[in-house]
């Protein structure tokens, strides 16, 4: 049976959902706040997790980043139900790894579509096979490869993954009319796509600079060990990321995410690493959830610093001495 957390301290709303999941044999567990939330799923390892944002004390945020930091609990999908649906509020929710946002009041058939969806994904997750078991894997198949330009808008589908043979892709996303949120990006020889479908979220794709790659379906994923471990490396890109965006000061956000961009995307030059790409300062600030003003400022004190250079391309530079 399929268990699912539901986190939410108006008894009432609580025990509407409950009672919708239970009438389609879901097994529903409810905890009326983010410390019993905490419990019961450190008890139970659901299949999803439906959480309120704004509760007495722990707020869902701070729910989501100790289920992120438990290696027990960090797998499981989490989807936010709130009324707060300003593009503030988003942001912080995509950039701590929430991957679902249900805007109240929601219909049942809203909440139960939501639910189908991220369990498919988890169920996908779940079929990958034991990379690092298996002792004769199948080579991956082989496809055709697509040519994307520089900017391009890359089509994202349902159960198929795109694989990344050459370049850069950035990955974001935004509500129907909220503003793209950079959530991450792929680079050879990773997977990306979306399971979403007529969600509140949009997936969105793009080249940055010339990219290559070759798309398989999700079946194909989960027969091969090679696909899974490329998959795999773009879901450790992501907790990643959640950990530097979720520091609270903007200057210690941008930090870690230099230092994660120079791990994923740099090559060596004299005295640091220089990355493969250029990102504008509206990228970054996009990504660690701040003004591009602000993301300018803390550039030019980290050049001052020593820590970073800006090369006639325009492309970042990255001293080693920058602090960890």
């Amino acid at each position: 049976m399929t268990d699912i957390l539901v986190i939410e301290d108006d008894a009432l709303v609580r025990e509407s959902v409950l009672e919708v999941l239970e009438a389609q044999g879901f097994r529903a567990i409810g905890a009326q706040n983010g410390q019993v939330g905490l419990r019961l799923a450190e008890e139970h390892l659901p299949d999803l997790i439906l959480c309120d944002i704004l509760m007495p004390g722990l707020d869902g945020y701070a729910v989501l980043a100790a289920l992120s930091d438990n290696p027990l609990t960090q797998g499981i999908p989490f989807v936010f139900l709130t009324a707060r649906v300003a593009k503030l509020n988003w942001r912080q929710a995509m950039a701590m790894g929430a991957d679902d946002y249900l805007p109240k009041p929601f219909t049942a058939e809203e909440l139960l579509e939501t639910v189908a969806i991220r369990l498919k994904k988890h169920a996908l997750l779940r079929s990958l096979p034991d990379t690092f078991n298996t002792k004769k894997p199948a080579a991956p198949p082989q496809h055709s490869i697509s040519h994307f330009a520089p900017n391009q808008g890359i089509p994202l589908h349902p159960d198929s993954f795109w694989q990344v043979h050459h370049g850069l892709v950035k990955l974001s996303a935004a509500l129907v009319e909220g503003e793209p949120v950079v959530v991450g990006w792929a680079v050879a020889p990773m997977l990306f796509g979306t399971d979403a479908v007529e969600s509140e979220v949009y997936y969105q794709a793009s080249a940055v600079g010339r990219v290559e790659l070759a798309k398989f379906s999700a079946q194909e994923v989960a027969a091969s060990p090679h696909m899974a471990q490329a998959l795999l490396s773009r879901l450790y890109q992501s907790n990643a990321l959640l950990a530097v965006c979720g520091q609270r000061r903007a200057d210690d956000r941008l930090r870690g995410l230099l230092l994660l961009l120079k791990r994923e995307v740099g090559e060596p030059c004299r005295g640091g690493t220089r990355l493969r790409v250029r990102f504008t300062h509206q990228d970054l600030a996009n990504t660690i959830g701040t003004a591009r003003a602000t993301v300018t400022l803390l550039l030019n004190r980290f050049k001052q610093c020593g820590w970073i250079a800006v090369e006639s391309d325009r492309r970042l530079c990255i001293s080693d001495a920058l602090p960890h």
